[in-house]
């Protein structure tokens, strides 16, 4: 597998996740049905390969739906080929890029939209691997008992966590992470999150607000509160480093980090005067 057809894939696979959530919303709006009920078809077809360049016969996913023009499938996409590519050509320069990215998409999958498609039962059950998931999983689909978007979802969450933890273990040591010596040289000491505070002898001061904001803020908006600060000139960027060590439920990616930090500051003064109040009152 190529790297830009995994970042192709796991982007669908967020972008999936994001329209289950809306659809899920609308469908209990309109008539009181539940979405994640709607049952999901796996089958073999003949499809047109656009790498092979022929028609292959492959499997294919999708649920379908009535429309004014009769009934209409919706393609699902699936994340298995990417998963098994890490696990089988773990490790490499490519699959520590896959595995970073199927980091991203567990954590977005998980915490941005997990909580809206399923309640807390199915979410641990899906993401902690259990076997015997696992067992019972592979039985339905192959009966074809149950299957729908809500055992999909649980599949694909299921699939991404058990990729991750099985490469864990020989993921190569980041000698940025670790101070280590060579050739009689240190490396560079690594900044503590403190040491980001602009002016010094407000350190304390700004690290006791961002931490009473913080609370228990996981990833996305727990680092909103760090990229306000920023904003109102409290911080210099942190690296992704100081930020670990600093706020413990903050574990996603480096890459969903320094997306968060560069975001833009906001150009409308109103908005910037809301954060300002908030901070001046933490």
């Amino acid at each position: 597998m190529e790297l830009s057809e995994a970042f192709e894939i796991v982007e669908e696979t967020v972008a999936m996740f994001q329209e289950f959530c809306v659809s899920k919303a609308l469908s209990m709006k309109i008539d009181g049905e539940d979405f994640m009920l709607t049952p999901v078809i796996r089958s073999y077809e003949n499809c047109f390969d656009d790498r092979a360049g022929h028609v292959v016969r492959m499997e294919v996913i999708y649920y379908t739906y009535e429309t004014n023009d009769g009934e209409k499938r919706k393609y699902l996409e699936d994340i298995r080929p990417v998963c098994k590519c890490l696990i089988n050509e773990w490790p490499s320069q490519k699959t520590r890029r896959i595995r970073d990215l199927l980091i991203d998409t567990r954590n977005q999958c998980y915490f941005d939209y997990g909580a809206d498609l399923l309640d807390d039962e199915d979410l641990n059950l899906a993401t902690t691997g259990k076997e015997e998931y696992r067992v019972a999983f592979l039985y339905n689909r192959r009966q074809r008992l149950t299957y729908n978007i809500r055992t999909f979802v649980m599949d694909t969450l299921f699939e991404i966590c058990r990729a991750i933890r099985a490469t864990e273990h020989d993921e190569p040591k980041d000698d940025k992470e670790t101070p280590v010596t060579k050739k009689g040289k240190k490396t560079r000491r690594i900044k503590e999150f403190r040491e980001f505070v602009k002016v010094a002898e407000q350190t304390e001061e700004v690290m006791g607000k961002l931490h009473r904001l913080i609370g228990n803020k996981t990833n996305t908006d727990a680092l909103k509160i760090i990229v306000e600060a920023m904003w109102l000139d409290m911080l210099d960027k942190p690296t992704s480093t100081s930020i670990y060590k600093e706020f413990s439920t903050i574990t996603c990616s480096e890459t969903i980090i320094s997306k968060r930090l560069n975001e833009p500051k906001p150009s409308v003064q109103k908005e910037l005067d809301k954060i300002k109040k908030k901070f001046a009152e933490a």
